[in-house]
């Protein structure tokens, strides 16, 4: 080869495999409301679409808003729609949306596949049904489709035999995606950013938790940990806790994000937002005091469900102006051992008004994520309406009425966990009162592995007077188990009481 073939080579390289990945992405992440039928969602969506008139690279619509129980057969990857003639069927007419917007337009559906015949694993409704991403290319196609693996619940759904792996090839470089629930576990969200994909679409209908996994700072604390663009679109019912949504840039944090409190009276609101291709000089707008008591008042009816904390090791921290180190240790195979050091100071506090109390945590156990156990590995602070560690996984009913005497001067929180990159990872997970996360230009997140073990620091370098949660929240993968394989048999109606008993149950929580 002579030395023009090796320089074409070597340019040729140098374009595909970086150029391509730096260029400017233009998004517009919807979070939408949904209505009951698929017909009323899929007007939406063309409103929605047609409604964006800047230039636009992707759109992505929320898990769960589109088919709502009606099960559709995805076209053939690459098939292309023939937008002259038929319009029709929903997966057409938004094939055709995503080519007339020149756009990658990615969707969540119920999706149906026919059985085989004497197929004994079919169950009785004669198809299987599964929680589906598909992704439109800029012509329309089909360019890929995503089976979610990790479910909720949805006890109508199944999982495949093996897990979706999935990357897509844009002109903007390669995406992986995965669905709500997966974000907390390794398959398949942390095989694609292990095999180093950088660029995430995320469809979620997320129902935050106190105090470690409401939507937002769930999403903040994965792109931060694994410094990758998370592109989110939730679906919004705030009287059951979902919503959510926002462009998340790892190590920057979050270039937009929002819950909306009112979404009922819009339906939705698109996000749009420019991912930079350079962002050496990138400075990224942060909330001030008002802007976070401003937003927090707007959501003070957003319903959040509550984590079990009976099993945690804690201790009240002492309100009091100075500095305060200590360890506190849980559980025996393996024992977490979690070392604390705070400055803060505190003013006192009218007795009319409520104030936070706040205390240590550790833990190192299972979690029932509802319908799953899954192995969790926790260090924090978190806010408590009273002495209680019960009262911790509650907030204030009115914002109002609630003082900040507390000023967190510093916090440094450290640990060491088994170094196991196949079954376990750590995320820095912090909340305000807004039910946003800390800027992570705010905090230092550090990681040192010694050994066997891997050594976790996370530190807080700014002042926060409106914290509610500073925490490292691991994950252990190999203590989950799943209570069943969904799907393979179902009774619709049981499926139904089920759904029908569970929105009861969230709306008595709320009293």
């Amino acid at each position: 080869m002579n030395l023009l073939s090796l320089l074409f080579v070597a340019l040729s390289f140098i374009l595909n495999t970086y150029c391509l990945e730096v260029s400017d992405i233009n998004v517009a992440v919807v979070e939408y409301h949904p209505n009951f039928t698929k017909s009323q969602n899929e007007k939406s969506y063309e409103k929605i679409i047609n409604s964006i008139k800047q230039p636009t690279d992707f759109i992505i619509f929320p898990e769960s808003s589109l088919t709502r129980g009606e099960y559709l057969v995805v076209p053939p990857i690459h098939a292309s729609p023939n937008c002259s003639t038929n319009k029709s069927d929903t997966l057409t007419h938004i094939a055709c949306l995503a080519k007339s917007k020149n756009a990658y337009v990615a969707i969540n559906i119920d999706e149906r596949v026919d059985c085989k015949p004497n197929d004994s694993t079919c169950g009785p409704r004669g198809f299987l049904g599964y929680n589906t991403d598909v992704v439109f290319g800029r012509n329309g196609s089909v360019i890929a489709r995503y089976r979610k693996w990790n479910l909720f619940g949805e006890f109508d759904k199944n999982i495949t035999k093996t897990p979706d792996i999935i990357t897509i090839e844009t002109d903007k470089g390669k995406f992986g995606i995965f669905t709500c629930f997966d974000i907390l576990f390794q398959t398949p969200a942390l095989n694609l950013t292990r095999s180093g994909v950088k660029n995430f679409i995320y469809p979620s209908m997320w129902f935050s938790e106190l105090p470690f996994l409401t939507a937002l700072q769930a999403q903040q604390m994965w792109s931060y940990e694994n410094d990758a663009l998370l592109l989110s679109s939730g679906g919004n019912n705030i009287v059951v806790g979902s919503g959510g949504s926002g462009v998340f840039l790892g190590k920057y944090g979050a270039l937009n994000q929002t819950i909306v409190p009112n979404i009922k009276k819009e339906e939705y609101l698109i996000i749009t937002t420019k991912v930079p291709s350079n962002r050496t000089a990138l400075k990224i707008k942060e909330d001030t005091v008002h802007e976070t008591d401003e937003i927090a008042r707007k959501i003070d009816h957003f319903f959040i469900k509550r984590d079990d904390l009976r099993g945690y090791t804690s201790e009240l921290l002492n309100m009091t102006t100075g500095s305060v180190s200590r360890e506190i240790c849980h559980g025996n195979n393996p024992k977490l051992c979690c070392k604390f050091n705070v400055t803060l100071k505190f003013n006192k506090t009218r007795n009319d008004m409520d104030s936070y109390l706040y205390r240590f945590v550790a833990y190192s156990g299972v979690k029932t994520f509802v319908y799953n156990d899954g192995g969790v590995e926790v260090c924090g602070i978190i806010p408590c309406t009273n002495s209680s560690l019960d009262s911790c996984t509650r907030k204030f009913s009115s914002y109002d009425n609630i003082t900040w005497p507390t000023t967190f001067e510093s916090i440094s929180i450290t640990a060491n966990f088994t170094n196991d990159e196949t079954a376990k990872m750590q995320y820095p997970n912090t909340l305000l009162s807004s039910l946003r996360s800390i800027p992570p230009s705010q905090t230092r997140w550090e990681k040192r592995i010694l050994g066997n073990q891997v050594e976790r620091s996370f530190r807080l370098v700014k002042p926060q007077t409106r914290l509610l949660t500073f925490a490292i929240y691991g994950r252990d993968c190999s203590r989950d188990n799943f209570f069943s394989n969904p799907g393979v048999s179902i009774n619709e109606n049981k499926v139904y009481f089920l759904l029908v008993a569970c929105s009861v149950f969230a709306l008595l929580c709320r009293f």
